[in-house]
């Protein structure tokens, strides 16, 4: 018996997070991937480089998704295509990683990166895509809905899936171990990718010829939005201010590593940490956001890294240190959940989605150098100076929202 379409495709729709989310756990820019990295004894450059190229693909769709996806009329079919380019390419890598090993540290680290650069690269078209086939087949009334449930159930999987993580730390020896994890990661998110060539997306009878923005009149556009908005201008200002604490999340593993007696186990630790912290900031700031508005949500984010980073300060101890990495990623849940939202309240309705682009590209270039300055900082200064430049970001990020944003919901 055939299933009624708009059923088939919620479920679809429902299934995507769960899958995507757990998949990319085994594929963690925070815990997984720089333990990994470490294990060639990488540096903090290269660390942030793997931090760095995702952020570059999400340049990508301004520049050629965005006009290639909104020239078809149907987009499941495309998507999944680049997806499973994106997926298999890196599967091949990581069923080579056992006989890599041999080939010395640094041949490793750039491999990696090599392979790692390729995947980010279609990063670039999660966005104009995966929109653009939400918007078509499911009523903008029942999204938040249905992905915020979608958004619960994923985060309580993820528990399954650091639990798994630490039975490959514990029971298998290096490489393996993480030949297993990220092999495990790149399957769900392959099996994920399919999804989209199910889903019975209608076709679109006005789909446009005229190509989007050039980049270089999307500049044009972004510099006369940030200029006559001043809502809109404090708000990327507040933005790039609190990548100032959530940009250091990945030498939070880093600086506990190296500076307490700890063994592989913290890594699917932290792995359990972002997970339950994922589970209670999706229920706590969802209804913050529905009761009190998405810029308390962000204030209160930003109060918890001041509280967590102000704790490692004062004690310096592991727990401390623990408790900072914790309330950091709670600051990055909170931004995570309400930026885009913001940006839409602020938005006008007609311009929306030049208002994305500006904000992709805003975000997106800042936490690029960002990351690349914060390795430096590691190298001359240390992790406690990286963290202070977080501390001022997310207090000057709160005090732009409070002061500046008061007429903003």
């Amino acid at each position: 018996m055939k299933i009624e379409t708009s059923k088939w495709n919620k479920f679809l729709v429902f299934i995507d997070p769960i899958l995507f989310n757990n998949g990319m756990m085994f594929l963690s820019l925070t815990t997984t991937i720089p333990y990994f990295l470490l294990k060639f004894n990488a540096s903090n450059i290269h660390i942030s480089i793997a931090n760095l190229l995702p952020n570059l693909g999400s340049l990508i769709p301004v520049l050629f998704f965005a006009n290639y996806a909104q020239r078809l009329s149907r987009k499941g079919k495309a998507f999944t295509n680049m997806l499973l380019i994106q997926r298999v390419s890196f599967l091949i890598y990581v069923l080579l990683i056992p006989y890599l090993t041999n080939f010395g540290d640094r041949t490793n680290i750039y491999l990696f990166l090599t392979f790692w650069g390729i995947f980010s690269f279609f990063v670039g078209s999660y966005g104009p895509f995966y929109f653009s086939i939400l918007d078509a087949v499911i009523p903008y009334e029942e999204r938040g809905n249905i992905l915020g449930f979608a958004y619960s159930v994923s985060n309580l999987l993820s528990l399954i899936s650091s639990w798994v993580l630490g039975i490959y730390l514990a029971h298998f020896s290096f490489p393996h171990n993480f030949t297993y994890i990220f092999l495990t990661g790149i399957l769900i998110l392959i099996i994920d990718a399919f999804l989209f060539r199910l889903i019975r997306e209608p076709e679109n009878p006005n789909t446009p010829s005229n190509s989007v923005l050039s980049f270089t009149e999307l500049i044009t556009y972004a510099k006369d939005l940030l200029i006559n908005n001043e809502n809109f201008r404090n708000l990327m200002i507040s933005f790039v201010l609190l990548f100032f604490a959530t940009t250091t999340l990945p030498y939070h593993l880093v600086f506990i590593t190296k500076t307490f007696e700890t063994t592989s186990s913290i890594v699917s630790q932290m792995a359990l940490i972002s997970a339950s912290i994922n589970i209670l900031g999706s229920l706590l700031f969802g209804r913050i956001s529905k009761r009190f508005g998405n810029r308390i949500v962000l204030m209160l984010g930003n109060i918890m890294a001041i509280i967590g980073i102000g704790l490692n300060f004062i004690w310096g101890s592991l727990s401390a240190a623990i408790i900072c990495y914790a309330l950091v990623i709670s600051l990055f849940n909170a931004y995570m959940l309400t930026g885009g939202l913001l940006v839409t309240n602020i938005a006008k309705r007609e311009s929306l989605p030049f208002y994305i682009s500006v904000n992709t590209i805003v975000t997106t270039i800042f936490s690029s150098l960002l990351y690349l300055v914060n390795a430096k900082i590691m190298d001359f200064w240390g992790f406690k100076i990286l963290i202070l430049l977080g501390f001022l970001g997310s207090l000057g990020s709160f005090l732009i929202l409070w002061r500046k944003m008061k007429g903003v919901k």
